[in-house]
């Protein structure tokens, strides 16, 4: 077979599989948040009042549109414009946005492989795709609908790092479709916010080959997506007038100390759920630590420590295990820092 062959196959497997294992869940039914965002939200429902309706000043609260996500709540009022509050139409559009997440992944995967290797290395990019795409920790992204917003904010993600990456041969036309993708990102979701820190260990490591001079020489590309980053952080702080979680609730919980020092016993739960998938949870309640001398905390920390430890020792090998032993590790706690670190949100700890 091939290499044009096994691309397509390999492409293909990438489309089915998803279908293969959410067609059973089209029809499932509104839940929780689906409601007060879908269902009792008047803003999706006027196709003429849409446009003001998507970013205005206001604080987000259940049956408005949440003004600092306006994508994700733009493709709410698309599908009940095309099939009200049929649920089928909002969980197609959930599986093909976690299609074309699985496709990304191949994508960038091959072309990782071919900065390391000099090859496309497709069966491993294959089966890099097929294991995000199958992975039960997927499923409530998938298949709640209000959820909808981490597949987008991924998506976006993805697409914006992979013409990052293909920019650096085909022009300028592609790092500016990276910023286009990148600004769509931030209006899906705020955790977004950790692509230009992930965009510059990756030139770091695979495209500068680990020297800073020829990072610093890229700076008119990496400077956009900070330029992007700072002006959504002032637009969502003066004009929507808070940053994090608007939850009084959250606050009457948990403190940043408190919150910082859960984590490290969260961070490790999503950890065996990543290897072991048992015990998965539509909402995990975790109760704030008191101290850091806490058993929980205890242990987690240390086998974080050893953790990072096994990732020290790996990194001495060959170069290519390096890079990407390295930059695997730093993806990992960027993309958990919005969620996991001293900020605190409502939910301590969550699949999607």
């Amino acid at each position: 077979m091939g290499g044009r062959e096994k691309l397509f196959w390999a492409l293909v497997a990438c489309a089915i599989v998803p279908i293969l294992i959410y067609s059973c869940t089209l029809n499932a039914p509104f839940i929780f948040d689906d409601i007060g965002n879908i269902v009792m939200n008047p803003d999706i429902k006027n196709p003429e009042n849409i446009t003001n309706r998507l970013v205005f000043r206001s604080a987000y609260r259940m049956g408005i549109n949440d003004p600092s996500r306006p994508v994700t709540f733009l493709t709410f009022a698309l599908n009940y414009r095309w099939g009200v509050l049929n649920t089928y139409g909002y969980h197609v559009v959930n599986v093909l946005l976690h299609i074309l997440n699985t496709l990304l992944i191949f994508l960038l995967t091959r072309t990782i492989c071919k900065l390391l290797f000099r090859e496309e290395s497709i069966f491993l990019s294959m089966m890099t795709a097929l294991l995000f795409t199958t992975h039960p920790i997927q499923t409530e992204v998938v298949t709640y609908i209000s959820h909808r917003s981490d597949s987008l904010s991924t998506l976006f993600c993805l697409c914006s790092l992979w013409l990052f990456i293909i920019s650096t041969e085909k022009g300028k036309w592609c790092l500016a479709a990276s910023l286009l993708c990148f600004s769509f990102a931030m209006g899906s979701k705020q955790i977004s916010a950790v692509l230009p820190p992930i965009l510059l260990i990756f030139d770091y490591m695979f495209l500068s080959s680990g020297d800073l001079k020829k990072v610093f020489q890229n700076k008119s590309k990496h400077l956009p997506f900070w330029m992007i980053l700072t002006a959504y952080v002032l637009f969502r702080y003066f004009y929507l007038g808070q940053l994090g979680d608007p939850g009084e609730s959250t606050y009457r919980k948990w403190t940043p100390y408190t919150y910082l020092i859960t984590q490290s016993y969260v961070i490790v739960n999503y950890l065996r759920m990543l290897f072991y998938p048992t015990g998965q949870c539509f909402n995990h309640f975790v109760n704030p630590a008191g101290t850091i001398l806490e058993t929980r905390i205890m242990a987690s920390i240390a086998i974080l420590t050893i953790g990072l430890g096994t990732v020290y020792w790996l990194s001495r090998k060959s170069l290519p295990a390096r890079s990407w032993v390295w930059f695997s590790t730093v993806w990992f706690i960027l993309a958990l820092a919005p969620t996991s670190s001293v900020f605190p949100i409502s939910d301590a700890m969550a699949e999607r």
